[in-house]
Formats: structure tokens, C-alpha cells, sequence
């Protein structure tokens, strides 16, 4: 009863969706952990839940209309992000290309002593004693100061839609003031979430696989699904170890940081990069600063007591939001959760359905 009060709303085929037993994310394909990419599924949802109330947002977008952001500045994203590359880098490297074309550098003596795994296509680049892969191609060595100066040119311009070359770096060098290297992570793991989720739960994955500049093919949408998973997992598992988390206390920071979040107006699709740097500092002011900072141990602390509290019913509004909530149960937005010390039989009938969407 509260799912068919959402009527034909993008929000009521998630609601079925998840009812449904989350159909289309198999854990167990990509996780080593089981448990982790439980935890980060319940976090994707409670996002996906948080942003299906919010029509017209950013977040909304990505959950629904997710190629609109081909031709938009979208967030975590650098301006450019080659000439980021170059403004970090602080020594002399040598620049070479895979067998397909995509760019790697090597530091430090230039030559190969290790191979790897290309981000972009899979195939092997690096070497071996100072012998460069099958089928790499070296470009030639560039002094840092040369990267300085070419950096330096190169700032002016102006990149938009998604970038797969740019999803590993931590901090952006961008001429506008970006989020902070936790808050690139934090968006760019919810963002993944809900394109994975959005391509899940409404048949989408053409359009997830062109925002990802994959293709439309069934071949290219196999290759998104692949590498969305991957960059949830890489994600999530970069914030463990730099706050020194287990999983679920993970879990725990970013259902807060999933709470907070909304709170500032955004648009579907940024159409220039000011508005794009904007939307990441408001981010970070609003959800992140307050959670991921020197005190996240007290905030563990004290959303650990909360989930011990009796008072089903107002956890799950706290969950779900008060848009949601109000439209599952009929319950004024800024109105009091049905709840009585002598009989509370009322919180336990709105509560009932609401139990399958927190499990």
C-alpha cells in the first residue's frame, strides 16, 4: 500500500524494483568482500531513495536521464584531465601510449621496471628491465618544468561530460576552487552508485553506458555495469583505508552523509564550470565537512546509539527523508510520526511496510 501511493513516479519503480530483490546487481560478480558490497548496495539504495524525491536535481538526473551529462561539466570531473595530471606532477617523466593509444607516464629513471594493467582498455603497459611492453609506444621524456609551463597553457580550456581517464585522482587541479579529495571521493562513490542503481532499476543501461562513453551496444553495456563495479569497490575501499574504517562503520558515515545531503538546490546539468565548482564546495560544506572530519569517531558513536532506539518509525523517516515519508504514509511533512507511550499500534501499521525498504 505505501509503494502504490507513489503512483507511476520514477520513485515507485525503485520502490518496486527493490521490493523486487534488487534485480540486475550481483554482489558476488565483482566483490571479494560479500559483506562490503552488501553494505555499499544498502547505501546506494538509501541514496537512490534520498535524490528519487528530489525531481530536477543533479542527483535526480544521474538516476534517470544519466546522458544528459554528456554535453554538461560534470562533478569530480577535471576541467581537463590531462593538463591536471601535469599540474601534479613535480618531477621529469616519460610519457608513453598503450597499444591502443590511451597516455601513461613513468618517473623517476623513465624506463619501465614493472608492468601493469592499462585503466582504460585492460592491456599490458610498463616493462621490464628498462624493456618497454609488446606493442607500447614511448613518446619522449618532459622535464617537470616543461609540464609547468604546458600545464600552464593548457589551463584555459574547458572539457565536459564524463572522463574515465580521471576517475583515479584524489585531488583536481582546476582554475576554480574544487571539493576537497574526500569530497571528489564521496560524490564520485554516490555517483557510481546511483548510475549503477539507475541502470538496474529502470532498464537503462544504454543510456548509463553512453554517459560513461562506452557506447550503446549490449557488449558496451556489459563493459559499464563492469566497470561501475569496480569503481564502487576502488572507492569505497580508499576510504576505509584513509580513515582507517571498517565496513560497516563505513556504511555508517555515508548513510549520514547521505542524510545531509539535498539540503542545497542544484540543477539537472552544469553548464559551466563555476557551477560545477559551486556544487562541490556546497556539497562539502553541507554533508561531508561535518562527517568526514577529526571527529567522525564521535559521530559513529552516536548514529550507532540512534540505530539501537526503539522508535522504528522515526528512524525510518530520518532514512527515507520527509518528502518520502510524507507521500508513503500520509504524514504532513512537518507533522509528529505516530507514536504513543500507551499505543502505538499506529506506528507499527505505517511501520510494517517501511521495514523492507531499511532491511
Amino acid at each position: 500500500n505505501a509503494v502504490q501511493k507513489l503512483g507511476q513516479s520514477p520513485l515507485r519503480r525503485l520502490c518496486d524494483w527493490l521490493l523486487a530483490g534488487c534485480e540486475g546487481i550481483d554482489a558476488h560478480a565483482y566483490a571479494r568482500n560479500v559483506r562490503r558490497a552488501a553494505l555499499a548496495l544498502q547505501v546506494g539504495v538509501h541514496v537512490a531513495l534520498r535524490v528519487g524525491s528530489a525531481p530536477g536535481s543533479w542527483w535526480y538526473a544521474l538516476l534517470t536521464e544519466p546522458e544528459t551529462q554528456c554535453t554538461a561539466y560534470v562533478p569530480t570531473v577535471a576541467a581537463d584531465e590531462f593538463a591536471s595530471v601535469l599540474r601534479g606532477v613535480v618531477e621529469t617523466v616519460a610519457w608513453y601510449k598503450c597499444p591502443k593509444g590511451h597516455l601513461y607516464s613513468v618517473g623517476n629513471c623513465t624506463m619501465p621496471m614493472q608492468t601493469a594493467r592499462c585503466p582504460e582498455c585492460g592491456l599490458l603497459i610498463g616493462g621490464t628491465n628498462h624493456k618497454d611492453a609488446s606493442g607500447v609506444k614511448r613518446l619522449g621524456v618532459i622535464s617537470a618544468q616543461t609540464l609547468a609551463r604546458a600545464a600552464k597553457a593548457d589551463r584555459g580550456k574547458a572539457y565536459t561530460g564524463y572522463k574515465r581517464d580521471c576517475v583515479d585522482m584524489n585531488s583536481i587541479y582546476d582554475a576554480h576552487a574544487r571539493g576537497s579529495a574526500v569530497t571528489i571521493r564521496v560524490i564520485r562513490l554516490l555517483m557510481h552508485m546511483l548510475l549503477e542503481i539507475g541502470g538496474a532499476a529502470f532498464g537503462t543501461w544504454a543510456r548509463v553506458s553512453t554517459m560513461l562513453c562506452f557506447g550503446n551496444k549490449a557488449v558496451d553495456e556489459g563493459r559499464a555495469r563492469a566497470f561501475l563495479a569496480n569503481r564502487i569497490e576502488k572507492e569505497w575501499a580508499a576510504l576505509a583505508v584513509e580513515f582507517s574504517v571498517d565496513d560497516d562503520e563505513l556504511a555508517l558515515l555515508l548513510h549520514v552523509v547521505v542524510r545531509g545531503m539535498l539540503q542545497t538546490p542544484s540543477a539537472p546539468k552544469f553548464t559551466s564550470e563555476p557551477a560545477r565548482s559551486a556544487f562541490e564546495v556546497a556539497f562539502q560544506n553541507e554533508s561531508v565537512a561535518q562527517t568526514f572530519d577529526s571527529n567522525f569517531r564521535a559521530v559513529i558513536a552516536v548514529h550507532q546509539d540512534e540505530l539501537q532506539t526503539h522508535d522504528r518509525s522515526q528512524l525510518y523517516r530520518s532514512i527515507l527523508g520527509e518528502e518520502l515519508w510524507a507521500q508513503v504514509t500520509d504524514t504532513a511533512v512537518d507533522g509528529p510520526v505516530a507514536t504513543s507511550s500507551t499505543d502505538n499500534s499506529t506506528s507499527k501499521k505505517q511501520s510494517a511496510p517501511l521495514a523492507k525498504f531499511a532491511k
